[in-house]
């Protein structure tokens, strides 16, 4: 009898073994998050940081599901392209959506319940690390003399060959790939809010998530109904998304004191716009700030 019973524990043994080895099974889910914005404000570092999060989960690059598919969008579709375990939530980070004019619609359709965050940061410092970025990826010429940059630079570097002014580069432009219409955020938020209702909406400053990022991942987790007592490992955060070295002549470019001034004034209007749209939205702060950064 005692040989019996110690053949049943081992086979027990085993069996239980062999269920904590196996791999749990993942499958296709809807993302209740969707990171769109904005470019250059830290999206890539938020996003590797909630990856470390158990329940939370995203593909590693981003999706572009709704600004660059040429077909109608399906949630049955969109589903494919995320994988959860039991009790995870899956997210999509692709902050082009938030210059998309026609995303909105098309996310309404498939996901309209979904929560949302959108980080902001200052719109020349935005602008500046735009540039850049291309330049070392795309070796953009005229770049080499943006701390003298003048129309004519903002325009080369822009490829709009029409705009005369900084107002001419926004109307003429494509607004999809003009860096100076990308920080009009007001322009951009509005098109969202016409959709969804703010309250799914959680604006958050880039200057935020580099002073506090423990934090700003908290909220986010309360924001998206998870508990929001977490830890997050940043130096595996930081060591997923390490950015490649830009080219020296790249990494010294800046904005001289002429220059700013002049993008100082073309954007203050768009933050008095940004100001009164997000006037109740307590995660966000007065615009005043950004000029001392």
């Amino acid at each position: 009898m005692a040989q019996v019973d110690k053949r049943t524990l081992l086979v027990a043994f085993v069996t239980i073994i062999s269920i904590l080895l196996t791999p749990v099974a993942s499958t296709p889910c809807l993302p209740r998050l969707l990171i769109i914005g904005t470019q250059k404000a830290g999206t890539t570092f938020l996003g590797a940081m909630l990856n470390q999060h158990p329940n939370l989960t995203t593909p590693r690059y981003e999706i572009h599901y709704f600004d660059k598919k040429k077909t109608p969008p399906t949630a049955a579709e969109y589903r494919t392209l995320f994988d959860c375990e039991d009790g995870q939530v899956s997210f999509d980070k692709t902050p082009m959506y938030l210059f998309c004019r026609g995303c909105p619609k098309k996310v309404k359709e498939v996901v309209p319940h979904a929560r949302f965050v959108v980080l902001l940061r200052q719109p020349i410092a935005r602008f500046v690390s735009s540039v850049k970025m291309d330049c070392s990826a795309y070796r953009l010429r005229n770049l080499e003399v943006l701390n003298n940059m003048n129309i004519k630079d903002i325009r080369e570097a822009e490829n709009c060959v029409y705009a005369k002014t900084l107002p001419d580069a926004i109307r003429l432009c494509p607004w999809k790939v003009s860096r100076l219409a990308r920080g009009c955020y007001a322009e951009s938020l509005l098109n969202w809010f016409n959709y969804f209702p703010r309250d799914q909406f959680l604006i958050l400053n880039f200057e935020d998530l580099v002073r506090d990022p423990q934090r700003v991942g908290n909220q986010i987790l309360e924001h998206i109904g998870l508990s929001a007592n977490f830890t997050f490992p940043l130096q595996t955060a930081y060591n997923h998304q390490r950015p490649k070295p830009l080219r020296s002549e790249c990494s010294n470019l800046h904005v001289g004191n002429k220059t700013r001034a002049m993008m100082e004034g073309f954007y203050h209007p768009c933050m008095r716009r940004l100001e009164d749209l997000l006037l109740n939205v307590s995660s966000w702060h007065p615009w005043e700030h950004w000029w001392s950064v």
